[in-house]
């Protein structure tokens, strides 16, 4: 009896091995649809007073600490990396925390945005909270562009056509850059990544850039 309960508890542990490395792997798309999920209950319980605008700060903090990673190293296994966190360099890591540093120096602001709903009624608070959950998507577009860099890490000797989005119009810095030929490493040292909010180096500073980079196969390779 004693070796058939080692044998299913080795099973046991098994299943449990595959379930969790299963787990493990994401998409970038799948980290971000968690975020977003999270970070709309997180503007809903403080346009309802039911948490302070400091505990949605903190809240908000932990969440990108704990996103962050899995958004960049998910793009580096988009990029063709089987084990990101074991391949993350010293480049990668400071790549990350200086993001979730950057992005942590605004959540109190939008958490006081959003708190600042809970004191208002009727219509007025509707279309306040509406205002701040609108404001949601940049956030998720921010923690997209990261997942983007993971990619360009893994794939950043690779050279890249800027190509236009959708957007009925085009700022004059993304209509330069359209169709020019460059390694994702130059894109990259230049600053000009299409699609990153707050980006100074573009006319359109990024928040309504549609535009992407694409390999000479057809692929988009960034964002």
């Amino acid at each position: 009896m004693r070796t058939g309960y080692k044998r299913r508890r080795l099973w046991v542990l098994a299943e449990l091995a595959l379930k969790m490395a299963g787990a493990a792997l994401k998409s970038v798309n799948e980290v971000l649809r968690e975020y977003r999920d999270a970070l709309t209950r997180l503007v809903v319980d403080a346009a309802n007073g039911n948490v302070t605008a400091g505990e949605m700060s903190r809240a908000h903090k932990a969440l990108l600490k704990r996103l962050a990673p899995e958004s960049y190293q998910e793009g580096m296994r988009e990029g063709g990396i089987s084990d990101p966190a074991g391949d993350m360099d010293d480049d990668d890591r400071a790549t990350v925390s200086d993001w979730v540093s950057e992005q942590s120096g605004f959540t109190l602001e939008f958490a006081r945005a959003a708190f600042a709903a809970s004191k208002l009624s009727g219509d007025e608070k509707t279309a306040a909270r509406s205002l701040v959950l609108d404001r949601v998507d940049l956030w998720v577009r921010a923690l997209d562009a990261l997942g983007g860099l993971g990619r360009l890490s893994a794939q950043e000797n690779i050279p890249a056509t800027f190509k236009l989005g959708p957007t009925e119009e085009h700022c004059p810095t993304c209509s330069k850059l359209n169709r020019q030929r460059k390694r994702l490493r130059t894109w990259k040292k230049n600053g000009l990544l299409p699609q990153q909010p707050g980006n100074d180096n573009f006319a359109c500073h990024g928040y309504e850039c549609l535009c992407t980079l694409h390999a000479d196969d057809g692929r988009q390779v960034y964002p």
